[in-house]
């Protein structure tokens, strides 16, 4: 309930009160970059390589079904009433990669949250690829997303989180645990930032 509270208020103030979010306008990447950060503090880089070697057919399952089957079906579903517009937006929508907040809501309801990055991860590298095929094929348009921009991307916003987390747990313990700690706290507030920074 707080976090739906805040992530409405924050949204409803950046559309509202574009003078006050203004003021977190250009940190919104760095704010997402602390978020992921205190998301990735329970997650160790071995969970990674064993839950892709024991779960990998899992994975490609639930990539295939976000990126595949997901986007055409919301395109034939929101296609099917009101004159059709909105299928173009529920295509593009529901193409795009797994959103980097779901490592947090992993975190929240106790879910396998390697896999869950690992999704992520996967899911971001592909869309260049499988979103512009759908475009193409439903829409008859030209859609291009750079597979090198979302590479150095993901290497900005998630990778180096990730071995930040890493690091902080080997040599900065105490820190780390504090950070844990308050994890929750913390990231209600990156959210607020970033959503005001964004709308």
């Amino acid at each position: 309930i707080i976090l739906l509270v805040a992530t409405f208020l924050s949204i409803g103030t950046g559309i509202f009160f574009p003078d006050i979010a203004g003021y977190f306008s250009g940190v919104p990447t760095y704010t997402l970059m602390g978020f992921l950060f205190i998301t990735f503090l329970p997650i160790h880089l071995m969970d990674l390589a064993k839950t892709w070697a024991g779960e990998w057919r899992s994975i490609i399952i639930i990539v295939i079904l976000k990126l595949g089957l997901l986007p055409i079906v919301a395109y034939y579903l929101f296609s099917s009433f009101a004159d059709g517009k909105y299928g173009t937006s529920a295509l593009l929508l529901s193409g795009i990669s797994a959103g980097v907040a779901a490592t947090f809501f992993a975190v929240l309801v106790d879910a396998n949250k390697a896999m869950v990055l690992i999704v992520v991860v996967l899911s971001s590298l592909l869309v260049p690829f499988t979103l512009p095929a759908l475009v193409a094929f439903f829409l008859g348009q030209h859609l291009d997303i750079s597979f090198l921009a979302m590479a150095k991307t993901l290497a900005l916003i998630i990778f180096t989180p990730l071995v930040a987390a890493e690091l902080s747990k080997r040599y900065a313990r105490y820190l780390s645990r504090k950070i844990q700690e308050n994890g929750f706290f913390l990231s209600i507030v990156l959210i607020v930032i970033t959503n005001m920074g964004v709308f």
